[in-house]
């Protein structure tokens, strides 16, 4: 999910605060459905963290779906396999307080944790749902890796797009997002070469992430 407003002049997060006790509305975006909806909050104190009740992190719309672990494989009682992760279909979205930036980033979490259970946020793309898994990563375990089993990153092991679409999310989100776009381009006065390098260097990094894969040690 990613928040848009482009009237906010102020931090998001000093903007939550001098909306405490007062209705704010934002656009969400899902990056599973790639589409956008209208969402009115209340930031209050409660019984938690915060004043939202949610974690939020800066990243770009554009490839925050690629920000996950994928499952790939699984070994027979591994880890994983009796945390009862599904291989193909399952991707782990994060923690309640964190969420993995790459292989690296995933491989100390799992390392820091050994033997220690661990809930995260899971994504199934058969059912469209997140669940929350409890994982105990453990080298000892009998086989291969901490998590037994095999996990990848990058483009090619983003988020599928969802088939279903959720209640008032509009159509047209692409057609809108490429009018950004190109009033972005004409504004800054961006020619077309220099387009055209950029995308080459966003397709050139995604095929670097995807190389990624490997077996969590």
């Amino acid at each position: 999910m990613c928040i848009r407003d482009s009237s906010i002049s102020v931090p998001f997060n000093q903007y939550v605060v001098d909306h405490e006790d007062k209705e704010m509305e934002l656009t969400i975006f899902n990056v599973a459905t790639q589409q956008e909806r209208k969402c009115t909050i209340v930031p209050r104190k409660w019984e938690g963290e915060g004043l939202l009740g949610f974690v939020i992190n800066q990243e770009d719309y554009k490839i925050a779906h690629a920000k996950v672990v994928h499952i790939v494989d699984l070994l027979v009682n591994g880890p994983m396999y009796n945390a009862g992760l599904k291989p193909k279909t399952d991707y782990i979205i994060g923690t309640e307080h964190y969420i993995f930036g790459g292989f690296d980033d995933f491989s100390k979490f799992v390392g820091k944790n050994d033997k220690q259970p661990v809930n995260l946020f899971v994504y199934n793309s058969e059912e469209e749902k997140v669940r929350l898994v409890t994982l105990i990563p453990d080298k000892d375990w009998g086989g291969a890796g901490a998590l037994g089993g095999d996990i990848a990153f990058g483009l090619f092991h983003a988020l599928p797009i969802r088939k279903k679409k959720e209640s008032g999310e509009k159509e047209n989100v692409k057609v809108e997002e490429k009018t950004v776009v190109e009033e972005e381009k004409t504004d800054a006065q961006v020619n077309s070469e220099s387009a055209e390098e950029i995308d080459s260097d966003i397709l050139i990094k995604g095929n670097k992430e995807t190389e990624a894969k490997a077996e969590s040690n």
